[in-house]
Formats: C-alpha cells, sequence, structure tokens
C-alpha cells in the first residue's frame, strides 16, 4: 500500500447545482446514473479486515431507465463514512476502505474499479443473526464526482452505484486481568431537563490487560443518572437501547453515531456515569463526564471518529492507517459538516508516538510533540491525522481528538499484538499436499439445523498417495448466506481423510422477498497454507444451500403407472423442486425411497445419479429442477407399490404405482394419456401470469411422447380475461409442443378483469383435461 493517502476528495454539489464530474462526451450539466453491474458481480461483499477487495463493477447510463450507455467518462469510486445524509444518522459506514478514493474510465457504458482493501471495524459495529460473528459494515460509491469528503443527498442517490462491505470480527475471551477504557461518548452535553438521549452514546472498552487484546462478547453495565441499565457489548459497541423515563445515559442506532434529535439542555447540571463489568468484580469502574449549559452553544462542533479507529498492528510495525475525525455542527437538527476547523490530535496512553516523515493528504499537519499534533482541512469535514508508530511491544494506544469548545470528542482505540497468526505455506515442495472434495457437498438444509453429511476432504501427496499425519482446515466464505463450524479447530488427517465438525447455517442475507435460501462456500486446504496463494489443486472448495424453511415443492412427474408382477414400469419416475416463487431449483438432492413391493434396477444410471441400492436412490436436480429415478422392477405380488420422494427443504411426496395380473393398460382404452402436472386449480393475479404444464403418455408403451403438438385453449366462462398473450386478450388458443421430456409447457396472461377460467388441453385419442384457473 502506498505511503500517502488518496488526493483531498472533491467538494460536492449541493442539491440543484450541477456537480464537478469529469464527463469526457457528454456536456457538464447532464447527470450519468451509475448501477452495479448484476451480471459480473453482487452489491454485496464479505470479507475481514485488511483484505484484498474483488474487482467492482459498474454500468453507466445517460438516462434513469438505463437505456442509453455512456460512451465515454470518468466516474469515482467513493469510500464515505456517511451512507445518506446526515453522517451520524442513518447507515454510517462502521468499517473502511483504502484508499478512499479511485478514479476510473467508463467505456461503453461499462467501469470497474480494483485496489480497494478493507480497514478495520469501527467501535459501533452491531450483532447480525448469527451468535458467533459480527460485522462492520463500509459502503463504496460509484458516482461522477468524489463524495469521499461529504454527505450526499437524494438527488445524489439514482445517480450512484452503492457496493455494501461487510467485514467480520470474532469474540474474544477475557483473561484473568482485565481494565475497562473510554472509547467514546465522554465529555458531552446532558439533556438532563428533558430525559432526552445523549449526543453519542456511552462506549466502554474491555481490554485484556495481559496480552493486550480487546474483549468481544462480556456484557457492561451503565450506572446512569436515573437509575441502572445493563447493556450487552457483544462486538466493542452496545446493543440498541430503548430510551425511557428510567434511562437517560445512552441512546444509539445501529449506525454507528447518534439518534439524538435534540442533544442539548438549558438545565445547568452536571451528571456523570460509570460503566462495570458485574461478572469481574476487580476491574475498574469508569467514569463518564456530561455537561450541560445555560443554552446551547451556536454553532456547537462534535467530534466523532470517521476512519481508521480500532486498527491491529504487531510490534515495530507501523499502523497502515491514519486517522481521520468527522466535524459537525451539532447545535442545529440534523447536523451538519463543518469545514475549517482545527482538531488536536493526542495520544493519551499507550506506547506510540506520530510520525510526521509520511505524507498525509486531505490536511495540513501541525507538529506540536511526539504525542500530539494539531490538523485542518479547508475542503472537507474529514480531519486527518499523522500516521501513529509503536514503541514497544504489545499495547492498547488511546488517541482524542478535540477541538476548542467542543461539545463531544472522538476517541481512538489502536491495538499492538503479536498474538495474531500469519499464514505460511509449506516449507518445501516435499510438504506438499492437495486436497479434494470428498463428501458434503451440495447440501441443503433449513436455516440454523445442521448439514446431514459431514464435510470430508481427501489429502494426497504430488504421487496421489494418501497423506499420513498432517490436519486440514476448513473454513466458511460467506455469499448470500453464511454458516459456522462447531469447532474451527484443523481436522487431522487420517488415512489421507479429514472430517470437519458439525456445520450450522445460520443467517441468510438475500431478500425473503426474491428468494428462498441463500448460499456460501467452505474451503478445505493444508493447515499453514494460505488458500489466497495457494498452488493449485491445494484448495478443495464446498458449495452449501440455506433455506428460511421447507418452502420448496416437490411435484410428481410419472406418477400411477401400472405394470404386471416382475416386470418393469414402463417410465422412470421423475421430480421437478421449485421455490415459493415457482423457479426450478438445480442441483437439490432427492432420496427416492421404495417402501415395498418392488425394487430399483441397480444397473440403470440415469444422469446426475448420485447412488442406488435396491430401496433407495438419491438423484440431484438439472438446470430445469428435475431429479430421474433409475428404473423400478415390479415384485411378484400385486397390489400397489409407494415410493417416497424427500429433501429437508420440502414436504414429503409419495407415488402411488400398481401391480396388477393381466394385460395392463394405462391409458383404461385411450391410445393416449393426458396428466396434468401443476394441479387442477391455478390461482393468478390480475395482469399476472401462470404456467401449468401438462404430460402426454402413450398407453401402449407407457412413455411419453416428446416433440408432439398438443391443442390449448381458454374459456373465459368465469368473468375473468385470460389469453395466451400478454399483449392481444383475444388470444385463447394455441398449440404447445411437448419438449423432449414428453411435457408440454405453456404460459397464460390475466388482463384487469377478476373471476374464473378454465384451460383445455386435447390430443387426438386423448381425454382432454381442465384447469381451472382462478384470478383476483
Amino acid at each position: 500500500m502506498n505511503d500517502s493517502r488518496s488526493p483531498a476528495p472533491a467538494k460536492v454539489s449541493l442539491p440543484g447545482a450541477s456537480g464537478n464530474a469529469a464527463q469526457a462526451s457528454v456536456a457538464a450539466a447532464t447527470p450519468i446514473y451509475i448501477a452495479v453491474d448484476t451480471d459480473k458481480n453482487q452489491s454485496l461483499i464479505r470479507t475481514q479486515s485488511n483484505e484484498a477487495l474483488p474487482t467492482l463493477y459498474v454500468k453507466a447510463f445517460y438516462d434513469q431507465a438505463h437505456t442509453q450507455p455512456v460512451a465515454s467518462a470518468n466516474i469515482v469510486f467513493s469510500f464515505c463514512p456517511a451512507f445518506y445524509g446526515d453522517p451520524r444518522r442513518g447507515g454510517a459506514s462502521t468499517a473502511g476502505v483504502w484508499p478512499l478514493s479511485q478514479t476510473v474510465s467508463v467505456v461503453n457504458g461499462e467501469g470497474s474499479c480494483s485496489g480497494f482493501t478493507t480497514g478495520v471495524c469501527t467501535g459501533d459495529i452491531y450483532r447480525q443473526e448469527s451468535d458467533r460473528d459480527q460485522f462492520g459494515t463500509a459502503y463504496i460509491y460509484a458516482h461522477s464526482t468524489d463524495i469521499s469528503g461529504a454527505p450526499f443527498t437524494d438527488d445524489d442517490k439514482p445517480r450512484m452505484a452503492v457496493f455494501t462491505v461487510k467485514v467480520a470480527v470474532k469474540p474474544v475471551a477475557a483473561g484473568d486481568k482485565c481494565r475497562l477504557i473510554i472509547a467514546g461518548g465522554d465529555n458531552q452535553f446532558l439533556p438532563l431537563g428533558n430525559k432526552l438521549p445523549l449526543s453519542s452514546p456511552l462506549l466502554a472498552v474491555l481490554i485484556n490487560d495481559d496480552d493486550s487484546t480487546i474483549v468481544t462478547g462480556v456484557p457492561i453495565a451503565y450506572n446512569g443518572f436515573y437509575g441502572n441499565k445493563n447493556t450487552e457489548f457483544p462486538n466493542l459497541s452496545q446493543d440498541q437501547v430503548q430510551t425511557d423515563m428510567e434511562w437517560s445515559v445512552a441512546a444509539t442506532t445501529r449506525n454507528g453515531f447518534p439518534s439524538s434529535s435534540r442533544p442539548y439542555t438549558t438545565s445547568a447540571n452536571q451528571g456523570t456515569a460509570k460503566a462495570s463489568v458485574p461478572s469481574m468484580p476487580k476491574v475498574d469502574t469508569l467514569t463518564f463526564v456530561a455537561r450541560t449549559a445555560s443554552s446551547p452553544p451556536a454553532n456547537a462542533t462534535a467530534l466523532f471518529p470517521s476512519s481508521g479507529n480500532m486498527q491491529s498492528t504487531q510490534p515495530n510495525t507501523q499502523f497502515p492507517h491514519n486517522l481521520t475525525t468527522a466535524t459537525l455542527n451539532d447545535s442545529v437538527s440534523p447536523a451538519t459538516p463543518l469545514l475549517g476547523i482545527v482538531v488536536t490530535y493526542e495520544i493519551t496512553s499507550g506506547n506510540a508516538v506520530f510520525d510526521y516523515t509520511r505524507t498525509v493528504a486531505g490536511g495540513e499537519i501541525t507538529q506540536i510533540s511526539t504525542t500530539k499534533a494539531q490538523s485542518f482541512s479547508g475542503s472537507s469535514y474529514l480531519v486527518p491525522s499523522p500516521y501513529v508508530s509503536p514503541t514497544s511491544d504489545n499495547g492498547v494506544v488511546s488517541i482524542t481528538a478535540s477541538t476548542d469548545d467542543a461539545v463531544h470528542f472522538a476517541t481512538f482505540i489502536l491495538r499492538i499484538s503479536a498474538s495474531a497468526p500469519i499464514p505460511n505455506s509449506p516449507s518445501s515442495s516435499s510438504d506438499t499436499y492437495y486436497v479434494d472434495v470428498d463428501k458434503g457437498n451440495l447440501q441443503d438444509q433449513l436455516l440454523r439445523t445442521p448439514y446431514e453429511v459431514a464435510l470430508t476432504a481427501s489429502a494426497w501427496t504430488k504421487d496421489r498417495q494418501p497423506v499420513s499425519g498432517g490436519s486440514i482446515t476448513f473454513d466458511v466464505q460467506p455469499d448470500t448466506a453464511i454458516g459456522a463450524f462447531n469447532n474451527t479447530a484443523p481436522s487431522p488427517i487420517v488415512n489421507g481423510i479429514a472430517t470437519a465438525s458439525s456445520l450450522l447455517p445460520f443467517s441468510i442475507f438475500s431478500s425473503s422477498s426474491t428468494s428462498d435460501y441463500g448460499t456460501f462456500t467452505v474451503r478445505a486446504y493444508p493447515t499453514g497454507v494460505d488458500p489466497a496463494t495457494a498452488a493449485p489443486g491445494q484448495v478443495a472448495i464446498y458449495t452449501e444451500r440455506t433455506w428460511r424453511g421447507p418452502s420448496a415443492k416437490i411435484f410428481l412427474i410419472n406418477d400411477g403407472q401400472t405394470t404386471s408382477p416382475g416386470l418393469a414400469f414402463h417410465t422412470r419416475l421423475q421430480a421437478k423442486v421449485q421455490d415459493s416463487f415457482n423457479a426450478p431449483v438445480e442441483s437439490v438432492l432427492l432420496t427416492f425411497t421404495i417402501t415395498s413391493g418392488a425394487t430399483f434396477d441397480i444397473n440403470d444410471k440415469p444422469d446426475l445419479l448420485v447412488d442406488v441400492s435396491p430401496s433407495t436412490a438419491r438423484v440431484r436436480t438439472n438446470a430445469s429442477g428435475i431429479a430421474t429415478a433409475p428404473n423400478i422392477i415390479a415384485g411378484n405380488t400385486t397390489g400397489d407399490v409407494k415410493v417416497q420422494v424427500s429433501t429437508p427443504v420440502a414436504a414429503t411426496q409419495t407415488y402411488t404405482l400398481h401391480v396388477q395380473s393381466g394385460t395392463i393398460n394405462p391409458g383404461d382404452g385411450d391410445a393416449y394419456r393426458i396428466d396434468v402436472l401443476t394441479g387442477s386449480r391455478l390461482s393468478m393475479s390480475k395482469h399476472g401470469q401462470a404456467s401449468p404444464q401438462f404430460a402426454l403418455t402413450d398407453t401402449t408403451s407407457g412413455r411419453r411422447m416428446p416433440n408432439t403438438p398438443m391443442q390449448m385453449d381458454v374459456g373465459n366462462t368465469g368473468g375473468a380475461s385470460v389469453s395466451f398473450s400478454l399483449t392481444d386478450p383475444t388470444m385463447q388458443s394455441t398449440t404447445v409442443t411437448t419438449n423432449d421430456e414428453g411435457i408440454a409447457l405453456v404460459t397464460v396472461y390475466s388482463a384487469d378483469a377478476t373471476g374464473s377460467a378454465t384451460l383445455l388441453a386435447s390430443y387426438p385419442g386423448a381425454d382432454s383435461k381442465t384447469v381451472i384457473i382462478s384470478v383476483s
């Protein structure tokens, strides 16, 4: 990473004013509308601190409808502490990204940016669904101007693409000796008279005094001005507190900034609040001071940590980022950015000094001493500090940012520790071994339910001999979901196989309005190898899927067949899996189980068959969501044969097959048979669509008829207006040809009338079938 930060951010235009966009081929006043290129990347990125981000791809248009690609222009990818409007309210960044901005070119409507690295989480990262992980959030915007130095407005939102970066943090256990330090909320005005919340939450951080690590997951009690309130700090910050008549010390939002709308009072009283750890009586109590004034200051300056807080480094290694402080006018609501504020940075505890030899962009630094400096920025409300260098081994460094007459100071906590492991590669090629997926890949499971099959990995030498000794590390890489192993310790290799502990899916990040499930991957690699730089073949990848509930649906295909004792049924059983949005789901593992009266033909191998025994077959669904079981051979007795098909994420369904003596005629005398695969009744909304499916079978052979035209007719006898055309409501007859599997798929569309209609499917030599369609 370069020694200097990115150039000073450009001043952002106010609503209604033209920005300083660098647009090569359009007029200066022409806005550019930028969107995430979802074909190449997602807008949600999950990572850990100090990791490189993947390339970010966007599309740029001259119109808000995204129909006119930009021929040529420059745009800026910016990290902005403020997600929306007032940088202290409504979704502020709680993790850092470096550099603060990068300018890239857009050509023919497409552009990309690489080179961003995640920073560390600030003090107000909050609990997600997981009991194991917490996340800080950073926001990167692609815009026609650099917005890293000022909040943006409603007018900016349609013209910018946003990437959300989630940075994971793990809980840390408390040692035998701990101490509390102030990390925020001290020295601020108290609204005693109206019992309103403070301008900033109180924030105490618990430190392991022996190894200088910051403790997470330990509750901290706050003894306030009007009563007691226990608040758990699961991840360096308190959970959201609901202010009531008995509690007026702390109120916080989930975005790293206070929720106060009236931070001042005319009361002349002065109060204090104390933080303590109830379960650790030897930890000294911490005192916060709150001040009041007879009248609110006209231009009350409040300082808040913007970036660089909660950094870590190893002994004798400079902290990777300098600090920036946000300066705001807190006498108005919402608070507004203040430019031209002189901020004093002072190292108040810990063994570290300021390094004035490194260039800092975005402000002017004045050296006062090795532990004290002043900084000024005339073009941004973000004021930078000098870089910070440790002067000894392990320790925690506290730095305060202040200014004259400030109503709220900013406190930064930095950590020096040699305890962090450093990934390393095997010492020599003779130590190299390779890893393959063995079992547990491509599983489906309900949220918060362990996966049925434990993940196992096979380890081989370069000569493809099983590895003896050593261990495999399994780790989870989030995508639209995340999971965790019961035990994260490396798994020993025994006879070439390493088995991971129980894997639990615990959170889905995708919206329930767009998806029933989320996915994540698991990496398996030799312990000690960095998977990012590992040799080819050393990292095995598993893909796992978790569902919010058993919302998948199984549709039976080829049910109801009849054969004679000892003979095979004419057609393989098939099952189609759809989600609640009626979309087919690929790679679902279905288990077909014959309860009695028949057996699977273990020599029959349909596509995507995983394994088969006389009574059980496991098959995956294809891209159309269809799984095909092996042939079934009837036993020597007559009667019904029941075959169950199941998966953890759907209700089990049962086929009923028939074994009877004599000549078999599945069509009851007809040469062909039509089966409705999607049910005899369908529901749809006005201006909606539905897709019924029909199967056409030759009753003599018992096989489906592929590539055969079938007649479809709609009857609007119940008041509805249904047709086969989205634009032509009079199109009420059509011909549909069956696909390679003998299935006819047809789509019907409704207009603006409610009621019912009928859909009649017919074919010469077969009894026609009717589907009732309800429109509401």
